[in-house]
């Protein structure tokens, strides 16, 4: 596994052990240019309770599939205050890279909201459950599908 924090923000390269799993938990990532790069093999992972916002980019994915992101917000700081991400909340997949990440009680500021292009590429989905602390309607997004609440 390979944290790295940069100019760019905080980087997390995932594990030669592909069997162990890391818990991301309570962790205050602001004022990058990108607060926080998964890249391959990172897959499978869990970020918990996590404030991510004012920097460049929120998140951005590279072929890291199946990482949840729970009860945190992208966008907001711990006190709730809004303080959006200059570019994107999140970025799954750009350049042709799969992703595939599942939200749950999830806050996103809808300001520079997630960038949509990346759907495009197959395999790359984005699964939102209670989003914004709303009703629990699922939100699905994907090459085919639009970002919203099924009616």
């Amino acid at each position: 596994m390979s944290f790295e924090h940069d100019l760019l923000g905080t980087r997390y390269s995932g594990s030669v052990c592909r069997e162990i799993k890391i818990w991301f938990v309570g962790n205050k990532i602001y004022n990058q240019t990108r607060n926080l790069e998964i890249d391959t093999p990172a897959s499978g992972n869990y970020f918990v309770a996590n404030n991510i916002y004012g920097g460049g980019e929120g998140v951005v994915t590279f072929s890291a599939n199946n990482n949840t992101f729970t009860d945190g917000t992208f966008g907001y700081d711990a006190a709730g205050t809004a303080s959006a991400d200059s570019t994107f909340e999140i970025r799954p997949g750009p350049f042709g890279n799969q992703a595939a990440l599942t939200l749950k009680h999830v806050r996103i500021n809808p300001t520079n909201g997630i960038e949509t292009a990346a759907f495009d590429t197959a395999g790359t989905y984005l699964l939102s459950y209670k989003p914004g602390f709303s009703t629990p309607a699922p939100s699905v997004c994907g090459a085919t599908i639009l970002c919203r609440a099924p009616r």
